[in-house]
């Protein structure tokens, strides 16, 4: 669905303005009962609604699929073959991206320059989408030295030292994320704040952070590996430190949220998975976390849990 979205370029005929099934299907050069049952589909997981004139509108999931956040489209149909392994997964409970690629997602994409690219821009460009308000949400000045791990392209740290006056910020990801990160344009007073350094959070984090942040990283792990690398934050984080988790928590409840979508991404990309508030408060336990509260950003992909070191 996303893809045929894409390929019609139907956010940006509704970026400039709510259409008519008839007016857009005119504008894509589309069967309109064809493309309404499309549009229909895509309102189910939250990208376009139709408002009660009718007319078809922009919602903030459908703005990925503009032009402006190319490399995060870019991103979506580099990998848009691996969906074909779905039932083969769900009827297994088996990967299927090594079988259809080679080898595993996170070394297809850092081995292939190209597609590195499109997942650090992407990075960035979903950032600006749904987690541009994070830093009104929670304060982040409260905190001496924040490590992010799972940086990616710097954006959250950046974009926090921007809100904060004398925190300074680590970035923490692997040596060919931290290579595509430093070439990003990041303001010249904010990275005199910052530092860029490359490893493997399996194996350690840097140590020395009084604030230790992961922004769609856990997902990235089956509960056996984030719990290693959970251990090795606790390892190394100062005394009354927290850490602080942004991503999805899936709800019980099986409404729409885009968090399920994430999810289901996570199933044939690796061994990863979205978590429940359940789920979340087991495994950070396991680590010696205790969650001190859950606060939702208005976006489905951006819940902050805070927690601190039992």
């Amino acid at each position: 669905m996303i893809k045929a979205a894409m390929e019609l370029n139907v956010s940006e005929h509704l970026f400039k303005g709510a259409l008519t099934i008839d007016e857009l299907a005119k504008l894509t050069e589309s069967h309109a009962p064809s493309l309404q049952r499309l549009m229909r589909g895509l309102a189910s997981i939250g990208i376009f609604k139709c408002n009660e004139e009718r007319k078809w509108e922009m919602t903030p999931l459908s703005t990925i699929l503009h032009k402006y956040f190319k490399h995060f489209s870019s991103y979506l149909l580099d990998y848009h073959v691996a969906w074909t392994s779905l039932t083969e997964v769900v009827k297994t409970g088996e990967n299927q991206f090594e079988k259809l690629y080679g080898t595993g997602y996170w070394n297809w994409s850092n081995t292939n320059p190209k597609i590195l690219n499109n997942v650090v821009q992407a990075y960035r460009e979903s950032n600006e989408i749904f987690c541009s308000k994070l830093t009104d949400i929670y304060d982040f000045d409260q905190f001496e030295q924040i490590v992010d791990i799972g940086g990616n392209s710097g954006w959250l740290i950046s974009r926090i030292l921007k809100s904060t006056k004398k925190v300074t910020g680590i970035v923490f990801d692997q040596i060919e994320v931290i290579k595509e990160a430093e070439k990003q344009k990041i303001d010249t007073k904010v990275l005199k704040r910052m530092r860029f350094v490359a490893g493997d959070a399996l194996v350690s984090v840097p140590s020395g952070g009084d604030c230790y942040t992961m922004k769609w990283v856990l997902g990235d792990f089956d509960d056996a590996a984030a719990l290693k690398i959970l251990s090795n934050i606790t390892n190394v984080m100062k005394k009354n430190a927290k850490l602080i988790l942004i991503l999805p928590v899936i709800k019980d409840d099986n409404k729409q949220n885009f968090g399920n979508f994430l999810d289901l991404e996570q199933m044939f990309l690796g061994a990863g998975h979205e978590r429940t508030e359940t789920e979340l408060r087991e495994l950070l336990k396991k680590a010696g976390f205790r969650i001190e509260r859950i606060i939702e950003s208005g976006f489905d992909l951006c819940d902050i849990v805070e927690a601190v070191h039992e």
